[in-house]
């Protein structure tokens, strides 16, 4: 199952780099070799976002319950034109996750920290003068911890995963009549982990055991959508608004694990508010 899932998202990341980097080939039609041209300008978007929304959680190495509550999130955006080629776009991500929650009893607090990072590399098209796609591969990582202020023994869950897989862009660009000089954008961005490696311990098993008495095996895991499905998914619209962007969005990050007989779920949907930049550089 491991192989067939490696091998569609090979196959698709060699379809995104054929459909949308051909313009890009390092070679014409006669076969002769042709010089990249560098992009003297590249357009560099940066975004700043905060937000606050509902959680729900689930972490059976700590309890059997389910909780839900508050999630505040800081997201940081970063795009930015290839130089050697104005149809790709290097985009970093890098958001924080707070979860406060309680189980149904109202007994039991349970609370949650997330980091995650991600790098994606998309080639794009524009279509019909107003739309543009895009898609790539991708790589990032999750580091964060769960803590359960009931438990007296194992009152802590790490999180620790490293990810591959693919995103995937939609922006629309409008304008209203009399409101304003600028476009609105809509953007829709969805990042989907495929691949990855995780940390779980083994059923029953403390932290001390793995990080004092050293006993860690099967504590690290291979897998796919088998062990758990991960995705981000963004939707915003850019308001124009004095010399940079009004930013409101909607953003739910999912994250499961399924591991050792143990599971664990985090789902957040936020309500984002930020402030958005488009620079140009110049080589």
């Amino acid at each position: 199952m491991r192989k067939k899932i490696l091998f569609v998202l090979i196959l698709f990341m060699q379809g995104v780099v054929i459909l949308f980097a051909q313009n890009d080939s390092l070679y014409n039609q006669t076969g002769s070799k042709q010089q990249y041209e560098v992009c003297e300008f590249r357009p560099v978007t940066q975004s700043l976002l905060v937000g606050i929304g509902g959680a729900n959680m689930l972490d059976t190495y700590l309890s059997p319950l389910d909780y839900s509550g508050l999630s505040l999130a800081l997201r940081t955006e970063r795009e930015k034109v290839s130089k050697y080629s104005a149809n790709r776009l290097n985009r970093h991500i890098f958001d924080v996750l707070f979860l406060s929650t309680d189980n149904v009893s109202g007994n039991g607090i349970q609370v949650a920290g997330l980091i995650n990072y991600s790098y994606s590399m998309l080639w794009q098209k524009e279509l019909f003068g107003a739309l543009t796609i895009g898609g790539g591969p991708l790589a990032g990582f999750d580091l964060g911890f769960i803590y359960n202020m009931r438990n007296g023994n194992n009152p802590a869950s790490a999180i620790a995963n490293i990810y591959l897989g693919g995103a995937a862009l939609v922006k629309y660009r409008f304008n209203i009549d009399k409101l304003t000089r600028r476009s609105f954008f809509i953007n829709l961005h969805w990042d989907l982990p495929v691949v990855k490696t995780f940390f779980c311990p083994n059923y029953g098993q403390s932290y001390y055991e793995i990080f004092s008495l050293g006993n860690t095996d099967n504590t690290v895991h291979f897998g796919s959508f088998n062990k758990g499905f991960d995705s981000d998914l963004n939707l915003s619209v850019d308001v124009p608004m004095f010399n940079g962007y009004l930013k409101l969005g909607v953003y739910n990050k999912v994250r499961n694990m399924e591991a050792n007989s143990l599971k664990r779920r985090i789902i957040s949907t936020d309500f984002m508010i930020g402030y958005s930049r488009r620079l140009v550089l110049v080589k």
